[in-house]
């Protein structure tokens, strides 16, 4: 589904946004299957990701962004019951290039994920630290003249602090 704009939480305008199809049913046993990367000149906004088992016995998940070719956690590792529907949710920014992955205990089940994708000019993406210490991280810091607000603080990513932010400018 393609739109002009879609407007999210606080007003914000996803300009050139649509609704995009990010499923797979090929997944190989405890391998990182990439469902979905993000075309040149775009950003994704990943709400959630969602599988279905099949299979007659318990699966265990993890959503992953693969950012410059390494995996990092998005959600904790999830299990999904025999022949039933699970959830995780992400709310995670990704970026032109960077990939959205699962990692799985077995095969059998098919995962679907919710995406919205938008023009990169966007003044909406999540700031991150991909490699933090045990130190305080200053994730954004907002540029002199601007405004912004802190749409998401969900802080767990693995070990990759995150919160999607917005900016006037």
């Amino acid at each position: 589904v393609n739109c002009s704009e879609i407007h999210f939480a606080g007003g914000i305008n996803l300009l050139d946004a649509k609704w995009v199809k990010a499923t797979t049913t090929s997944v190989t046993l405890n391998t990182y299957t990439d469902i979905y990367t993000v075309p040149t000149s775009r950003r994704a906004y990943v709400s959630d990701m969602n599988m279905f088992n099949g299979t007659a016995s318990t699966i265990t998940y993890k959503a992953y962004a693969k950012i410059g070719g390494v995996y990092y956690g998005l959600s904790a590792s999830t299990s999904a019951t025999t022949i039933a529907a699970n959830q995780v949710g992400i709310g995670f920014v990704l970026e032109a290039g960077e990939s959205l992955a699962v990692l799985q205990s077995a095969t059998g089940q098919t995962i679907y994920s919710s995406i919205v994708e938008f023009d990169s000019s966007t003044p909406f993406f999540s700031a991150r630290a991909l490699s933090p210490n045990n130190a305080t991280t200053t994730l954004y810091t907002v540029p002199t003249g601007s405004s912004a607000f802190v749409t998401d603080t969900s802080a767990i990513i693995s070990v990759v602090p995150k919160m999607m932010v917005y900016t006037d400018n």
